[in-house]
């Protein structure tokens, strides 16, 4: 749960909100609470539903408060005599709290028990709490179920369903099984184990993880990304493939990588044009590392009502950090950073706060989270989002060089299954200069079906009429692409190795721009 519920008891908190869908999970940690810190002998508990009313928890007395209007007069007391030593958990009382004057009878409730010991603990979903409730209700968080204690519900499901078994899982399957449901709530764990026990006779780890797939998916803001790529699919990027090779070892020996001093690796974001291969390499980057991928959608942070953006914000770290080891995908991170310069005049500085929150993060958690962040556009990037802390590198992506298109063209037609000794790949890389890897895809696909309408298997020539036909996003979108390529000599590394040609260039347009006194 985070800071255990006693200290803020013992620190006096009138109210506290816990804000979770376990609800019964969440009650029963309370409760535990309380008597792991030796506090069930002194406090009272008491607990309120819509549907039974207030009621003593351990039986003693009968309901004593109906709705939630009685319920607070009970907690207030009769003559202002407000009852000390006993703790109030509501359920879900958001739906009450709304108009003014039930806002007003929660503060003089959250008021009186606070001068006689007492406290309120809620409990319930998400919740934009009102202004005026704001600063006697602070907010608790109900940590997702670790490995071990989803180890404990699977091991209760086994015993269950125990004669379902011809052979009794290990502690290794178990382990595995529990590491797969991270990121689920207790009771929808309890549902995949058991619904793999009952339809395979068996713990199936598929089955678990396309269960916690869905529930990610649920989230609306996180998405789980299924893929076949490999490192081998990405055609170039060699800088970055070593850089990320180097990085393996560390989740797949973390415990001896911690040992030895290193922390999780930070991520790497990949700047460049559209189509240029940034998000396959994402995926790539996540078969190398050997984690799964999850995908952070900005869009749906930002809908909805305001306040809302910062609980999907909160909800969605906070859900990548119990999936982890894994790797996240920010794509498009310049629309996170859109409409900041005017987020205090047009959302009361909603956008600011958000970005804020998600930019210390990036530097601050320490949880195995490999981040890889897209960017489209230098536009609107604000410098702070390259520092250093924040990634362990940062990546421009140019256009693919010669040898890199011959090697895109190559990729792509054995994902069709073509016998690649029968294509002559360096005038197929000579007639897409220019050219973007995704630029490149189009013409194997629309050379495919020329030559699948014309009866026949594809030839070099299919792929070099089909090219010759396409204007690519390098001639349409120049002027961006030199002010690109300008940007990226200062404060980025290339994602490939730049041709010794091409690095003597640089180097003397360097030298003359600071012997002129010109600086990035």
């Amino acid at each position: 749960m985070g800071v255990a519920i006693d200290v803020y008891l013992k620190a006096g908190y009138p109210a506290l909100y816990i804000q979770t869908l376990e609800q019964e999970r969440a009650m029963t940690e309370v409760i535990q609470n309380l008597r792991d810190a030796r506090l069930s002998g002194i406090f009272k508990v008491m607990c309120w539903k819509s549907t039974t009313g207030l009621a003593d928890l351990a039986g003693e007395s009968g309901v004593v408060a109906s709705s939630i209007e009685e319920t607070l007069k009970y907690i207030c007391g009769e003559n202002g005599e407000c009852r000390s030593n006993i703790v109030y958990i509501l359920f879900n009382v958001k739906e009450f709290l709304k108009s003014p004057i039930m806002i007003q009878q929660f503060r003089d409730a959250a008021y009186m028990v606070r001068t006689v010991g007492s406290h309120m603990i809620l409990i319930g979903g998400g919740w934009n709490v009102p202004e005026e409730l704001e600063d006697v209700i602070t907010f608790v968080d109900l940590e997702l179920p670790n490995r071990e204690e989803i180890k404990t519900v699977f091991q209760s499901v086994i015993d269950r369903y125990r004669e379902f078994f011809t052979t009794q899982p290990d502690a290794a399957l178990l382990q595995q099984a529990a590491e797969n449901a991270l990121g689920l709530t207790e009771l929808k764990a309890e549902n995949a184990i058991s619904l793999s026990i009952v339809s395979s006779e068996k713990i199936d780890i598929p089955l678990i993880r396309k269960e916690k797939q869905l529930a990610v998916k649920k989230s609306g803001v996180l998405e789980y990304l299924m893929h076949n790529e490999t490192i081998d699919t990405l055609g170039g990027f060699d800088v970055l493939k070593e850089h990320v090779s180097k990085r393996r070892k560390y989740f797949s020996n973390q415990s001896v990588a911690i040992k030895f001093g290193l922390r999780p690796p930070k991520g790497i974001m990949l700047v460049g044009l559209a189509g240029v291969g940034k998000t396959l390499a994402a995926k790539a980057v996540s078969a190398e590392l050997d984690l799964p991928l999850y995908k952070f959608d900005v869009g749906t942070v930002f809908k909805g009502v305001v306040g809302g953006s910062e609980e999907a914000i909160r909800g969605a770290l906070k859900l990548a950090e119990t999936v982890a080891p894994c790797v996240l995908l920010i794509d498009e991170m310049e629309k996170l950073m859109d409409g900041l310069e005017s987020s205090g005049k047009s959302d009361s500085g909603t956008t600011s706060r958000v970005i804020g929150t998600f930019i210390s993060w990036m530097q601050e958690t320490n949880s195995p989270i490999y981040k890889v962040a897209t960017c489209n556009t230098i536009r609107n990037l604000d410098a702070a989002l390259f520092r250093r802390g924040r990634w362990d590198a940062v990546f421009a992506v140019d256009l693919p060089t010669f040898e890199e298109r011959k090697a895109i063209f190559a990729i792509h037609l054995n994902k069709r299954k073509r016998n690649v000794d029968k294509f002559d790949f360096d005038e197929l890389a000579s007639c897409t200069e220019g050219f973007v890897g995704a630029e490149i895809e189009s013409v194997v696909e629309e050379a495919m079906y020329q030559a699948f309408d014309a009866d026949r298997d594809i030839i070099s020539e299919d792929l070099i009429k089909v090219a010759h036909g396409i204007i690519p996003i390098s001639m349409t979108d120049k002027e961006n692409i030199e002010r690109f390529r300008e940007w990226m000599k200062y404060r980025a590394v290339p994602v490939s190795r730049v041709p010794k040609a091409n690095i003597d260039v640089a180097k003397k347009q360097r030298n003359l721009r600071m012997r002129s006194g010109v600086t990035a």
